[in-house]
């Protein structure tokens, strides 16, 4: 991450400007953005700090969504460190708000990056049912971007398990929904 000094530094800045001008949103998004950075680097003490500090702004709101979505964001940032329990704890928990509040959008997100989560902490299984779930859920929307994802993911899993076949048919299931040949190309050459 070459720009690391620089991207740190900039958002330093801003959270201190957020903080002082009384933004607590803003300087939310900001110490997760700079967790992220250190989850990225492997510097698990400073992300958690940067995390604990973003979840104590974040809490006290009262907006639904900006909660959410921080929840998403900071489940990454887990999920980056290894962390896939806690995680999955916010991801479920950003889950059952935008369930309630019915954003179909976030929902999909949700499911989007708990299928990764469990993809990344090695239970298949549960990715390939959050997968499931997003087709189905996106199918009547036709959102073709998280079908793809879900598609791409399966197809991932299913190839490494040994499955090929039935891998190699998401994956082609996948690229069939790419809109953009510079992505189809990309494909085929790897």
């Amino acid at each position: 991450m070459g720009n690391f000094p620089d991207a740190l530094k900039n958002y330093l800045k801003a959270l201190e400007l957020y903080e002082k001008g009384g933004k607590q949103s803003a300087a939310s998004n900001c110490l997760t953005n700079i967790a992220t950075l250190y989850a990225q680097l492997k510097e698990f003490d400073k992300a958690r700090e940067f995390v604990s500090r973003s979840l104590a702004v974040f809490s006290s709101s009262s907006n639904v969504q900006e909660v959410y979505q921080n929840y998403s964001n900071i489940g990454i940032v887990y999920s980056l460190m290894g962390e896939f329990d806690s995680a999955l704890l916010l991801l479920n928990k950003g889950l059952e708000l935008t369930d309630s509040v019915g954003d179909e959008y976030w929902n999909t997100v949700f499911l989007t990056n708990i299928a990764e989560v469990y993809t990344r902490s090695d239970k298949p299984e549960l990715a390939l049912a959050a997968y499931k779930q997003i087709i189905k859920r996106n199918e009547k929307a036709q959102d073709v971007n998280f079908i793809l994802a879900a598609h791409s993911g399966m197809g991932r899993i299913l190839y490494k398990r040994g499955n090929k076949a039935e891998g190699i048919d998401h994956m082609l299931a996948a690229f069939a929904l790419m809109k953009d040949n510079r992505m189809k190309r990309l494909i085929i050459e790897t």
